[in-house]
């Protein structure tokens, strides 16, 4: 009978031992869970915090793809348009845009013959019967601002100092010409430089 009573002594010391070891266990499991669940939930405060930065660093725009995918917004203005040659092709006239409005490197021939640094040259031939009369005029002056510019230059046959925008597309890469004026006190000039020229790339 004490044998027994031992043995029930025994086996519930046991039972009760693997409870408590049960319990310690669970609660640890879930007191670890929850150390990994805030953990991962400031890994992911976290690259979100990230990724609004540099989305907001490189103009970056989310798709809302399920995969995560960005796309990038596309720029309108080109950073140096001004800089290169373009030509224009009509029926009576042709023509030679040279430009670097964002530093004095093209060289050019004044109206006196002389070779001159600097802004850009406008070089017009228009066919008059048997003949071609040529003007090439050089960019004095420049307020080159986005895709359009303020320029002033020098005409070729006249030596007159004229004004004129120049407005890039950088859809088509082609510079048009509008607004071209006259300055100072001359009352008559010959220049061939007009608004509505278009140079192509």
């Amino acid at each position: 009978m004490e044998v027994r009573i031992m043995k029930n002594l025994v086996f519930m010391t046991m039972a009760t031992s693997l409870v408590f070891s049960s319990q310690r266990v669970s609660a640890r499991f879930f007191e670890d869970s929850d150390k990994i669940f805030e953990k991962e939930q400031k890994t992911l405060i976290s690259n979100e915090s990230v990724k609004t930065d540099l989305y907001k660093t490189f103009d970056i725009k989310d798709s809302g793809t399920e995969s995560g995918g960005v796309a990038f917004s596309q720029q309108t203005t080109v950073s140096r348009p001004f800089k290169g040659t373009w030509t224009l092709q009509s029926n009576n006239a042709e023509g030679k845009l040279t430009l670097d409005l964002y530093n004095k490197s093209v060289t050019g021939m004044t109206f006196d013959g002389d070779g001159v640094k600097c802004y850009g040259t406008i070089y017009i031939g228009m066919t008059v019967g048997l003949s071609v009369r040529i003007d090439e005029c050089l960019i004095t002056e420049c307020q080159p601002n986005g895709n359009k510019a303020t320029v002033k230059f020098v005409g070729g046959r006249d030596g007159n100092t004229y004004q004129a925008i120049l407005t890039y597309n950088p859809t088509t890469k082609k510079i048009t010409v509008s607004d071209c004026q006259r300055l100072g006190d001359e009352e008559f000039g010959e220049c061939y430089v007009t608004d509505g020229l278009v140079f192509s790339k």
